[in-house]
């Protein structure tokens, strides 16, 4: 349908030879996704966890959010990650990024074996600054697309 000896742009290359085409953004946004580094992919990967335990439980979320309100931080809900959605890769690092102190803080209760272990990931100053690059990454990229768009 829209190749390029037969189809759509052949017919446009046919009528306006000057015409160039490009893929979509976003489906260069996914591409991209899919060849990040073992690390990096990694660590996106524990992020996905952390803010998975947090908001997988109801009552997680409460104690999070009062605990955030309480130390007065900007943010006191985490937003979950969708695979089908690339932007709000970079939304749900920013939420996580930003009030990282008080993650560790939440997970260093650690009542369970997984808490100790994803609290140990977030008390890594490496772990914290890959987080930081992603989500310096994502924002870039999220503007970038929203440029494309014209809005």
């Amino acid at each position: 349908m829209f190749g390029c000896r037969s189809g759509f742009k052949a017919f446009v290359k046919h009528v306006t030879p000057h015409v160039s085409f490009t893929h979509c953004m976003i489906h260069h946004h996914a591409l991209a996704m899919k060849i990040l580094p073992p690390g990096l992919r990694e660590v996106l990967s524990d992020v996905v966890k952390i803010v998975n335990h947090i908001r997988g439980s109801a009552t997680n979320s409460r104690i999070f959010k009062a605990m955030c309100d309480e130390m007065g931080a900007n943010f006191t809900i985490l937003i979950f990650h969708t695979e089908g959605c690339w932007p709000s890769c970079g939304k749900v690092l920013n939420r996580v990024i930003q009030p990282h102190e008080e993650i560790a803080l939440f997970l260093e209760r650690g009542c369970t074996k997984k808490e100790n272990q994803l609290h140990e990931k977030m008390q890594d100053e490496l772990f914290v600054m890959k987080v930081a690059y992603l989500a310096d990454f994502f924002a870039e990229v999220n503007a970038l697309i929203l440029s494309a768009q014209g809005n």
